[in-house]
């Protein structure tokens, strides 16, 4: 569950009201009612006491990233799926993959490819040089781990503070910013200290422990917030599937039961019904 702050109950109002008919939509559970101050308070203690106003989304959900990449990798191995580490992929041409990696570059034949490269979706790999794909950006985001006094509950998102406190393993680790760039893993200190000021701002007992695991990574971001899933029309064994922008991990199950869809050359359904593709086309 996630737990929606703010220090202004009347921009929380607004906010809520707004996931109220989101869930009427979905048919989901509607959110939980605003607390105030003391209640508030009592209901999570690590607040900073300017925060006014919280309320609980039940149906929102949070996994800790690093357990689920690694049990999808032993799942992967155990599948008998053969994975080349640490390898980039530099192009496609003519049924074959060009892949580099620290011992030097080599090409693996295929009959159809998914790929898959988020933020590094772009026209300068060869086979990708649709206008479209060149839409594909990335939206660095940054965070850190840190071990505080007392973990919360829930993950915290600070709506006006536009940062999260996610509890996982022990630790919490805060996440946070939007920076939009051409150097795609580029990493800034002052951003991570930004970050760090935002997150004081209203969780307590983080602002004088040491910070580690400082990261930063790409969000594969496109102008309409859809994300592309499509053959290139130049090679229609390749088939791209990215810019799921912040939504990559909810997305990517559907996304992939569309693409086995394409591979097998049927046509894109999602729970039993057939969608229109053409929004997220190339």
């Amino acid at each position: 569950m996630v737990f929606y702050t703010h220090v202004s109950a009347d921009a929380l109002q607004v906010f809520r009201d707004n996931q109220v008919r989101r869930a009427d939509i979905l048919g989901q559970e509607r959110p939980g009612q605003i607390m105030l101050d003391g209640d508030l308070h009592d209901f999570e203690p690590v607040l900073d006491p300017h925060v006014r106003a919280g309320f609980v989304a039940h149906t929102e959900r949070y996994i800790d990233p690093g357990i689920f990449v690694d049990e999808l990798h032993a799942k992967l191995k155990e599948y008998g799926v053969e994975i080349f580490e640490q390898t980039e992929l530099v192009g496609i041409e003519n049924r074959k993959a060009t892949l580099r990696n620290a011992h030097g570059e080599t090409e693996l034949g295929f009959d159809k490819a998914v790929v898959a490269v988020g933020a590094w979706t772009s026209p300068k790999i060869k086979g990708l040089e649709s206008t479209r794909t060149a839409w594909v950006t990335s939206g660095t985001g940054y965070s850190y781990h840190v071990r505080p006094d007392r973990l919360p509950g829930y993950l915290l998102a600070s709506i006006d503070r536009k940062t999260i406190g996610v509890p996982m393993s022990g630790e919490l680790r805060v996440v946070g910013l939007m920076d939009f760039s051409t150097e795609i893993e580029e990493f800034s200190p002052d951003r991570i200290h930004h970050l760090a000021s935002q997150a004081s701002a209203f969780i307590q007992g983080i602002a004088d422990k040491p910070r580690f695991r400082e990261w930063t990574g790409p969000r594969p971001m496109t102008p309409t917030g859809l994300p592309i899933i499509s053959p290139l029309k130049s090679a229609p064994n390749v088939i791209v599937a990215t810019g799921h922008n912040m939504h990559g991990l909810s997305l990517g199950p559907v996304t992939a039961e569309v693409v086995v869809s394409m591979v097998e050359d049927k046509p894109g359904r999602v729970a039993g019904a057939e969608i229109d593709m053409e929004p997220f086309s190339l």
